[in-house]
């Protein structure tokens, strides 16, 4: 299941998960037999390369783990860390209203 290098000479996507999702992801592609390749060079983000026949599947695995993924473009910030901040933003400007 893990690191197959013939996926990166068939047909294939990739996509890239954040660390704090890898396990709960890795685990649910070894339950699901899904053959995937990852990348080791990756320090943030893990990239992934998988068959596009198994698209289906991991999406599901995505939809059903709550797992934010990101292709090859600009990430996507995480919409709780996002809230947060600007609940701290408007903290510090009602504090300085107040003072």
């Amino acid at each position: 299941m893990s690191n197959k290098t013939e996926i990166l000479t068939q047909n294939n996507f990739k996509l890239y998960i954040e660390f704090k999702d890898n396990i709960i992801f890795e685990n649910e592609l070894i339950n699901k037999n899904i053959d995937y390749y990852r990348d080791e060079k990756s320090i943030i983000n893990f990239r992934y390369f998988f068959l596009s026949k198994d698209s289906e599947l991991i999406d599901l695995i995505l939809k059903t783990n709550n797992i934010v993924a990101n292709i090859e473009s600009l990430p996507i910030p995480e919409f709780n860390q996002t809230k947060k901040i600007q609940l701290i933003y408007l903290k510090v400007a009602i504090g300085i209203i107040i003072i």
